[in-house]
């Protein structure tokens, strides 16, 4: 555009000065002068065209490029053809992440993109960061990332923007500027899920009690968020939250820690109804 506006904007002076001493001057010199003139408009059309050829080929690179688009574009059908994104969860064991890498398969198959899921054997900090560096060597374009904590892999992200692969984080979030964020209002969830427990305790006549919740760890936002959330349901309640217990996402430690409230402050000291909210990533299952 720089280019063309110059063009133009010579032109219009060249054209400018022409008509003024057209009407005094001599035969040679107006001959001159319209010669003049008309290499002025070629060489505007030929900067224009220039141009144009420009965009066709922006528009052009556009059509085969996913991730050349403004936010909020929809891909369609090949435009992945040339791109490599790997999806980075949590952890290779949860349901979730299952269901989520199922998802994503779809999509590069209708993209026509190459796609790969890599994730820690468990939630490790220093495993998850390792499985960025090793997208990035591999020559990724792109990563979906669900993050194990706020701060844990900023560094390894910043590294591979550098690098220029593009991020997307989904679900968890790392403190770290992205293409896009994916995810859940999951203090939003967490309430709504404590006033649907709360409202069926009451429809049973259930007016006090003591609630446990089982979670996976302090450090994941989601489910950080999804507890303060669900705790806030409580507020000015005759219910007592229990301090949270974490099982790592595992579901034998999950069951296990939920029998434990419930023996420690159901059946030992029976007292009233204890709750227990096993809270994981990708559902919420009520045992009383």
């Amino acid at each position: 555009m720089r280019k063309k506006a110059i063009s133009m904007i010579l032109a219009a002076a060249l054209g400018s000065a022409l008509l003024a001493g057209c009407s005094s001057a001599p035969k040679e010199t107006t001959a001159a002068a319209t010669t003049a003139e008309t290499t002025a408009e070629e060489k505007k059309e030929e900067s224009k065209a220039e141009e144009t050829k420009a965009e066709e080929k922006k528009e052009e690179a556009a059509g085969n490029d996913m991730l050349s688009g403004e936010t909020g574009d929809i891909a369609k059908a090949g435009d992945g053809k040339g791109q490599k994104v790997v999806l980075i969860t949590i952890d290779s064991m949860d349901q979730h992440w299952v269901n989520m890498d199922k998802g994503c398969k779809k999509a590069a198959e209708e993209l026509g993109c190459d796609y790969k899921w890599i994730a820690p054997d468990v939630k490790d900090d220093a495993k998850q960061i390792e499985c960025v560096n090793n997208a990035v060597a591999d020559g990724a374009t792109a990563i979906l990332v669900a993050a194990n904590g706020p701060d844990a892999i900023t560094a390894a992200l910043e590294e591979a923007d550098q690098a220029g692969v593009k991020i997307v984080q989904v679900d968890s979030f790392a403190n770290y500027p992205c293409v896009q964020k994916l995810g859940t209002d999951n203090r939003a969830a967490g309430k709504t899920a404590g006033e649907q427990v709360l409202a069926a305790l009451e429809a049973k006549g259930v007016k006090e009690g003591k609630i446990g919740i089982v979670s996976v760890n302090a450090a994941t936002t989601s489910t950080v968020d999804r507890d303060e959330g669900f705790r806030s349901a409580f507020e000015g309640t005759a219910f007592e939250i229990l301090e949270t217990q974490y099982a790592d996402g595992d579901a034998a430690k999950s069951k296990d820690a939920a029998a434990n409230f419930i023996s420690q402050h159901c059946l030992v000291q029976m007292k009233a109804p204890a709750l227990v909210l096993v809270m994981q990533l990708q559902k919420m299952e009520i045992t009383s």
